[in-house]
């Protein structure tokens, strides 16, 4: 129980994003990838033939790409690779498996498209770095060309929120209240 509409936590998180500042040089081209929208983020330093696929964070029930464009943004200018963002299906009104779905669909399209699967890399926050270590075990599953890596920054794995660093240091956590996701 979330204790408000999921669309007040979307809104709310729209807002507080929309602060971060893009940096100069880049191009967004949005694109259907079958049926999953998405956007290009480009940087004018692209150097690698690869891709970075990035899975957004925000609960599974909240963010997208315009509220992770800014940092798509910096990922593409540090690794001077070309991001691709995707819009996966949200929770509550798309339960599991939908996103690992999406992103799943999103991959294999990367690969038909003629990208190398030793040259992408699966990445995502959060939500998202969770959704990664899914969609690579989904790919491994399924035997798909298994990606070059996974990076997961500040992954949500334990969706019980059940271990035991999360119980002892909830008082601690500065983002997270364990009442408001249990």
């Amino acid at each position: 129980n979330l204790g408000m509409p999921v669309e007040q936590y979307r809104s709310g998180m729209e807002k507080m994003t929309s602060m971060a500042k893009m940096p100069e040089g880049i191009s967004i081209e949005k694109l259907s990838c079958s049926g999953v929208a998405a956007e290009w983020i480009i940087p004018a330093n692209v150097k690698n033939q690869g891709v970075v696929l990035y899975l957004h964070g925000g609960g599974y029930a909240m963010g997208s790409i315009n509220t992770h464009r800014a940092l798509m943004a910096r990922i593409g200018i540090a690794s001077k690779t070309k991001v691709l963002g995707i819009e996966y299906r949200l929770a509550p009104e798309n339960p599991f498996p939908c996103a690992i779905d999406d992103a799943f669909v999103v991959y294999n399209w990367l690969l038909k498209q003629g990208f190398e699967n030793n040259k992408i890399v699966i990445a995502g926050d959060s939500a998202g770095g969770g959704l990664t270590i899914a969609l690579k075990i989904r790919i491994r599953d399924e035997k798909a060309p298994k990606p070059a890596a996974g990076v997961c920054l500040s992954p949500w794995l334990d969706l019980a929120s059940t271990g035991e660093t999360t119980l002892t240091l909830a008082a601690e956590d500065p983002l997270i209240d364990l009442a408001s996701i249990n």
